[in-house]
């Protein structure tokens, strides 16, 4: 390569912005939805030695001095120290393989243009924001794994929050900027980013594509919706590489598969699952395993609590945040094929065809399986802790519509199974309110024919005749176009 001295580098951050004379340029990695798991950020590296190989190779190749750096990123180090025999051995590594140029020694300061210091502002356009979009801050989960744009803010000492409603979703975290995901009963989900913090001018919220790179993913079957992975996390949060996610989330996903790299409070210590723990590579292992961020975890001797709205990461929050977003899941997906069908049907100059009918079963046919928590594992006799009081429950169940008998479908259990009552509360959501008709009716006359105590219909034995003619009632009596059939 002649005239050229340009070196490589890996990129410091999925989303980069760089000020220029015109405004911000957002830069966003190639096809980031596709290879984002492929890519080395560069304090994810756990060290210097692969950089230093392929620039060794590369700057053979060029007639001019190429440039290369050292990086140093201090959570890879015990005390958040970099040892000087690092440094010195990277500095003889270079000289052996016969760098020409070594420019600069960068190290992660975890510091960003995009953040601030905690100290440096309040919750209070948090909170503000929370109660205008009518949103519990109780609902907070948090999650510490760097599994998001924002990713440089995110640490075990300053996880990420999550807060939802039936139709919101929020994600912020100290220092950081907010993030809405609003269900949107015709699109599926709307993405709303916060401005960059010192932005004092610019409107507070614009939606942005890039968050479909993930939203609108396979996790999401490529329509747009809320997330929820697990994963194996290091200890600075990243999430190890060449290791399966966990990308599908519900009722249905068994508790050991759920919750890596979230943190989880309030739950029984029976409870096998995946959070408060950092994954690790055993020596001469194949396979990476968990252990407990500390021996004796306690949420509140990791972060700083007064940070957030609220305290902890409730375990029963946690299972009705993955109950909700799969449920989404389909509702969104069921939405788009049903009006894709009666397009189809319109087009096709034809009413009441065979084929709309069998396009209406179908959706009916994965969609009531999910209102009426058919594959919901069991979750055992003891989920939470002994006398754990959760302000969670409260709230959640605050937002109940009740029939004349005192009961919801947002009456909770928390024992073998979520709820007390088969079916799920987002029955009454907008997404679900707003589905075609011609769905709509498909799957109220599905759920009669499958709680009619005359029927016999094994794959949903596991209501009961009593609990069937219960959960008719409170259908009938609290769920707007719902008619009990004889």
């Amino acid at each position: 390569v002649s005239n050229a001295t340009n070196g490589i580098e890996p990129p410091r951050d999925y989303l980069s912005i760089k000020k220029s004379k015109k405004g911000p340029l957002k830069q966003v990695v190639p096809q980031y939805g596709t290879l984002k798991n492929n890519y080395t950020l560069l304090w994810d590296m756990p060290d210097n030695t692969g950089y230093i190989n392929v620039v060794a190779v590369m700057q053979k190749f060029f007639d001019q001095a190429i440039s290369g750096n050292w990086s140093y990123n201090p959570e890879h180090y015990p005390d958040n120290e970099v040892p000087v025999s690092v440094m010195a051995n990277d500095f003889l590594t270079t000289y052996k393989y016969g760098w020409k140029t070594s420019y600069y020694q960068n190290t992660n300061d975890m510091k960003s243009d995009d953040l601030v210091d905690v100290s440096e502002k309040s919750n209070t356009q948090l909170e503000n924001l929370l109660d205008e979009l009518d949103i519990d801050n109780e609902s907070q989960v948090l999650v510490f794994s760097k599994t998001s744009l924002q990713k440089a803010a995110v640490s075990l000492k300053n996880p990420r929050a999550i807060y939802f409603n039936d139709e919101v979703y929020l994600g912020w975290m100290p220092g950081g900027r907010i993030e809405i995901a609003s269900a949107d009963p015709e699109r599926g989900f709307i993405f709303y980013f916060q401005r960059p913090i010192r932005d004092k001018k610019s409107q507070l919220f614009v939606r942005d594509k890039v968050c479909l790179e993930c939203h609108a993913g396979s996790a999401t079957n490529f329509l747009p919706g809320p997330l929820g992975r697990s994963v194996f996390p290091s200890h600075s949060g990243r999430s190890f590489k060449s290791v399966d996610t966990y990308e599908l989330i519900g009722h249905h996903v068994p508790l050991s598969e759920r919750w890596g790299g979230w943190y989880v409070t309030g739950d029984d210590e029976s409870i096998n699952h995946m959070g408060n723990s950092i994954a690790f590579k055993p020596q001469n292992a194949s396979k990476l395993k968990l252990k407990k961020i500390t021996d004796d975890f306690d949420l509140p001797k990791i972060l700083e609590a007064s940070h957030y709205p609220h305290a902890g990461s409730d375990i029963r929050a946690l299972l009705i945040f993955d109950h909700q977003v799969g449920v989404h899941y389909e509702l969104v997906e069921a939405a788009y094929k049903a009006r894709q069908a009666l397009f189809d049907s319109t087009k096709s100059g034809t009413k009441g065809d065979e084929r709309l009918q069998k396009s209406i079963d179908e959706i009916v046919n994965s969609l009531v399986p999910i209102l009426l928590m058919k594959d919901e594992i069991q979750l055992g006799e003891k989920i939470t802790r002994p006398n754990a009081n959760s302000d969670f429950t409260k709230a959640f169940s605050s937002r109940s519509i009740k029939d004349s008998k005192g009961r919801s479908l947002r009456d909770l259990k928390f024992n073998k199974t979520i709820f007390k009552h088969s079916c799920s509360y987002m029955i009454y959501s907008k997404s679900f309110v707003s589905l075609p008709e011609v769905l709509k009716n498909a799957v109220f006359k599905r759920i009669n024919d499958i709680l009619n105590i005359k029927n016999k219909d094994e794959e949903y034995d596991y209501i009961t005749p009593d609990k069937k003619m219960e959960l008719l009632e409170i259908l009938t009596e609290t769920v707007p176009g719902f008619v009990k059939f004889s």
